[in-house]
């Protein structure tokens, strides 16, 4: 006989993800959803090197949250890489530690009073491992057992934007979403795919030429897909040439809907060579899970001009977590995270066509949000602290 130890049936317990509400009659027959905050995507070198907050100045950044903010008069090819350092989440899940190429690449197009943008870009990004000690009794020997689980969103995009006249500017961005999702844990394996599609509209409005604020907001659907699950047992004694292997195949309804969200961003240029940008972006979380809490993120940094050919920039950003009540959604473990992001980057033009943008943000430097919880289960600890590196080539012509 098997003796699960308390990290094991935590693990068990995400990983095979039935939703549970803390008593019986919340109970849901549909697996998690594995949507979490830290997973999504950051778009835009330029963008985040300025704490999130100056996508209405990358044309990375502005061709999936601001399309409206899509403009010049020249061609253009972008492409972005991300590599998220290996980080420690929850009882001691391997996270990230993996390059998600290519984070972003897109071809911009100027056509008078229009201005397109296509390419690809992957929202989501999800990557959980973890290795489990079990004891076998009465024998008293060890086994460990290997857990995974991937959850990603491939998504390829058009945006547009319209200058209305000199000081405003409307756009929509949509996308196409293919998401994919695969779990394994010793014998049993799921996998499960959807399609969806998401839509935004941004406005931007132009002060004057040092002043700009811009209003975007989205939805995304993803509609519910079966997951489905083949499990490997061992029939017959384990030491007895008799025994064989059998498959049992099961299916569970799964979902896998992104929040909506709604950004306001500003861009104003207070020097000829210094810019300032500030951004707020309201997270609806609930439509995912009324255990979630809707929240905002606070977004701000600054760009200097050192030279005509290289500028840096620092920022900051805030993020409160999506879970109002974790013991309702987990009840044995305390899911909640906070971060505290310090970002920095540099910008580098060669010549009059290539453009370097690298960036970093890492959120172990400022407090986050640790915590201990001890439960009838046993202590739960950790943390979700990460460190980012991007880097976006741009090439005009």
């Amino acid at each position: 006989m098997r003796r699960f130890n308390v990290k094991f049936l935590l693990i068990l317990f995400i990983f095979t993800g039935l939703n549970y509400g803390g008593d019986e009659d919340r109970i849901s027959p549909k697996a998690n959803p594995h949507i979490y905050r830290y997973a999504f995507a950051r778009i835009g070198a330029q963008n985040w090197a300025a704490g999130g907050a100056a996508s209405l100045s990358d044309p990375v950044a502005g061709a999936i949250f601001h399309p409206a903010a899509m403009s010049g008069n020249r061609f253009r090819f972008d492409v972005q890489v991300n590599h998220r350092f290996q980080t420690d989440w929850l009882y001691g899940y391997n996270t990230d530690g993996k390059t998600i190429l290519p984070t972003y690449a897109g071809v911009y197009l100027p056509l008078d009073a229009f201005n397109v943008t296509v390419g690809y870009y992957r929202p989501y990004d999800l990557y959980l491992s973890t290795e489990i000690e079990l004891t076998l009794e009465p024998e008293g020997t060890k086994e460990f057992i290997n857990i995974e689980t991937v959850n990603r969103i491939h998504s390829p995009f058009a945006a547009i934007s319209y200058a209305v006249n000199k000081q405003l500017r409307i756009g929509v961005n949509l996308n196409l979403h293919y998401l994919q999702r695969e779990e394994s844990m010793d014998r049993l394996k799921s996998e499960g795919h959807a399609y969806g599609f998401g839509l935004l509209a941004s406005i931007v409005y132009r002060v004057n030429d040092d002043f700009e604020i811009g209003l975007s907001g989205g939805y995304h659907h993803l509609p519910e897909y079966d997951l489905k699950t083949d499990v490997t047992s061992l029939v017959g004694p384990e030491n007895d040439s008799t025994a064989v292997f059998v498959s049992d195949e099961s299916t569970t309804p799964a979902e896998g809907d992104l929040p909506p969200v709604v950004r306001l961003n500003s861009r104003y240029r207070i020097l000829p060579e210094l810019k300032l940008f500030a951004g707020i972006e309201y997270w609806r979380w609930t439509i995912i899970d009324e255990d979630y809490k809707n929240n905002l993120e606070l977004h701000a940094g600054l760009n200097y001009q050192v030279l005509e050919s290289l500028s840096v920039s620092l920022g900051y950003a805030k993020n409160n977590g999506q879970f109002s009540d974790p013991e309702a959604y987990f009840p044995s473990i305390q899911p909640f995270y906070e971060q505290n992001i310090l970002t920095a980057g540099l910008h580098y033009r060669f010549g009059q066509h290539l453009k370097l943008n690298l960036s970093v943000m890492d959120s172990h430097i400022l407090k986050n949000d640790d915590y201990t919880h001890d439960t009838d289960l046993g202590k739960t600890e950790g943390s979700m602290a990460q460190t980012i590196v991007m880097a976006n080539i741009g090439y005009e012509w």
